[in-house]
């Protein structure tokens, strides 16, 4: 079982619940062992391991006792206001009738803005009741865990809420923020670079659809496809388009079909070529792009991508980039450092 879900950067996800109620029904099936793929991060993911730790050692206890167990002992006078939060984010989540991806994409309609101001009142009691230095510490980690998931759904919810860019950038910068305070007050508090790695993977896509021109994204291409890649072969293999940049020569592609430039302007996705949504090809196959821009003077710059698998860049026929690869698409996987000449 994976604890939390997979790529969900470190963001609270309340499933303690959900271990409660299965455990004595895996038991009752005749299953006697049990094993999670988990991350270390107790500022957002408490009490997960902890009920889950108790249940598989003994799924027949009381699990109400458990937690109560743990609300008291961790956060001391405060117990029973964080029993209260806790308890809000594990009926949200329990109540969510759909089937959760991987990712990040279904925390915007599991956690509201109105289920999320329910948590955050029931921290607030908390953070005001009186108690040793040990506890407000706990209290102040989850706190501020509670905070990065707030700040992120705004992020999520900047498309419909018409983000400035400047406000986007703030609230991006306050969730990285979070994060570097949480692992350097207890590097058990948050897995940092899995949290960084999939924040910035999650929200590329928001990004690049939502601030283009803030960002400085291409959007108008030509591009010519697919070539073969019969077992990913395709990046070694030279095929015409590294010859020569014709754009009204014909070649032959992929199955031997005759294959042409096509111009691609302004596309829905905006950010990025989606290849397979272009040529409906999802085999081993690959394509070029090619974009022209204008440099008012010769310059250093860079030019930084993300691509699913491997990618080869040239910049005016002179190949200055190659990653052979396994991976998804993400904004600014590759940064790659260049000088631009004057002109096109």
């Amino acid at each position: 079982e994976y604890d939390p879900v997979p790529f969900n950067a470190e963001l609270p996800w309340p499933v303690f619940g959900a271990r409660c109620r299965e455990m004595p029904e895996y038991l009752a099936m005749g299953i006697r062992g049990f094993s999670f793929e988990c991350h270390n991060s107790w500022a957002t993911l408490a009490p997960n391991f902890y009920v889950s730790a108790k249940m598989m050692w003994d799924a027949n206890q009381d699990s109400e006792t458990i937690l109560n167990d743990f609300y008291q002992k961790y956060f001391g006078p405060a117990g029973d206001s964080m029993a209260h939060f806790y308890k809000s984010l594990e009926k949200i989540l329990s109540l969510y009738q759909e089937n959760v991806e991987w990712g990040q994409h279904d925390f915007l309609t599991i956690f509201t803005p109105q289920k999320i101001a329910t948590g955050r009142q029931a921290i607030e009691a908390a953070k005001k009741i009186k108690s040793s230095e040990t506890y407000k510490e706990r209290i102040w980690a989850v706190d501020l865990g509670f905070e990065y998931l707030e700040n992120y759904i705004e992020l999520r919810n900047s498309v419909s809420e018409k983000l400035s860019y400047d406000k986007y950038k703030q609230k991006r910068g306050r969730c990285e923020e979070i994060i570097d305070k949480l692992y350097e007050k207890n590097k058990d508090y948050v897995l940092r670079d899995v949290a960084y790695e999939y924040l910035r993977k999650g929200l590329g896509e928001i990004a690049s659809n939502q601030y283009k021109d803030d960002l400085g994204l291409v959007a108008n291409w030509n591009v010519i496809g697919p070539f073969d890649n019969t077992g990913n072969q395709g990046h070694e293999q030279i095929f015409p388009p590294e010859k020569e940049l014709v754009f009204n020569n014909n070649y032959p592609g992929l199955n031997g079909d005759n294959i042409s430039w096509q111009s691609l302007e302004n596309p829905p996705w905006l950010g990025k070529i989606d290849f397979v949504n272009f040529y409906k090809e999802s085999g081993y196959a690959c394509a070029y792009a090619a974009a022209f821009v204008y440099s008012p003077k010769k310059q250093k710059v860079q030019i930084r991508l993300g691509s699913n698998d491997s990618v080869k860049i040239w910049l005016n026929k002179k190949l200055v980039w190659e990653n052979k690869i396994g991976r998804g698409v993400a904004l600014d996987d590759d940064i790659v450092e260049v000088t631009l000449p004057k002109g096109k």
